[in-house]
């Protein structure tokens, strides 16, 4: 069924949150950007931004009064590259209901600068193709291409070489955000890079995501920013033992943190992991993959 989207017709699209289950930073490139090599995969934690055609301008409002609504926020960086690309008749308003939290290595910026992205191209009648939106994507920001994914990829590059692939995950994934926001640029300043990406890390987690297999994945899996940023901040490093003494076949740190993960084989282990959590006074979320 196709619809004809009006100016008074909200159009509502999920942005999911993504983990990052293995992650290499490689030297400096000219660009001023790092070489990485990581895998990514969506779970179902998700923001909501709807979007409703107006006869001019871009005004965005977000459900937290503490989130940047200038042009530092991805949303717009997004929504004005492609006004500014391909001149269209209307203007747009977007409001974004925020449930990622901000800053914690879950992608919620650049997966609200997809969606935006996805949303336009549809609204401002673009007709871009695949290629082109992702594009666009890495122009908005590194891991932005990435979302524009079904499930999982391999991803190097900056950000913007995306390789998809279906896993075969069957472990039940728990993410706690401790509330403390980890700065980016703070985590690479305090970061020694690899002189060369293992190549081969990243093959084998990958191999071990599609087969299902949590366990090899967890021996051979490595995030780059944990030493540096659990030295900097030991309750995440807490968390992650407490994660692995409730039975977490994997647990680690999303990105550069703050986010932390633990994988289960039961949902009885995932659920006293949440309560322990909550105990604790941390944010916890027992999601699910995206398929």
């Amino acid at each position: 069924m196709r619809h004809s989207w009006g100016k008074d017709f909200p159009l509502r699209l999920p942005a999911y949150a993504k983990l990052n289950l293995s992650l290499q930073v490689g030297p400096e490139r000219p660009d001023g950007f790092h070489e990485i090599s990581t895998i990514m995969v969506k779970i179902s934690l998700h923001d909501t931004l709807e979007f409703r055609l107006v006869p001019y301008g871009i005004n965005l409002t977000a459900s937290d009064p503490n989130l940047p609504c200038d042009e530092g926020n991805t949303v717009l960086k997004a929504a004005d590259l492609l006004r500014r690309r391909f001149s269209p008749t209307h203007g747009v308003a977007i409001h974004l209901e925020k449930r990622i939290p901000w800053g914690a290595g879950l992608g919620g910026g650049s997966s609200d600068a997809a969606t935006t992205i996805l949303a336009l191209n549809r609204l401002w009648n673009l007709s871009l193709s695949r290629k082109e939106l992702m594009e666009l994507a890495a122009e908005v920001g590194s891991d932005v291409p990435f979302f524009f994914c079904a499930s999982a990829a391999v991803i190097g590059g900056r950000g913007e070489l995306v390789r998809p692939f279906t896993h075969g995950l069957k472990a039940l994934p728990l993410v706690i955000w401790p509330e403390i926001e980890v700065s980016t640029k703070w985590a690479y300043q305090v970061l020694t890079p690899r002189l060369t990406l293992d190549r081969a890390i990243t093959n084998i987690a990958a191999l071990s995501c599609k087969g299902g297999d949590v366990k090899t994945l967890a021996e051979k899996a490595c995030n780059d920013f944990e030493p540096v940023v659990f030295k900097g901040y030991p309750l995440l490093m807490n968390v992650v033992d407490g994660l692995r003494d409730r039975g977490a076949i994997f647990a680690g740190m999303s990105g550069s943190g703050s986010s932390l993960f633990g994988l289960f084989g039961d949902e009885e282990s995932r659920r006293n992991a949440y309560l322990w959590a909550q105990k604790r006074g941390l944010y916890a979320w027992a999601v699910e993959w995206l398929r």
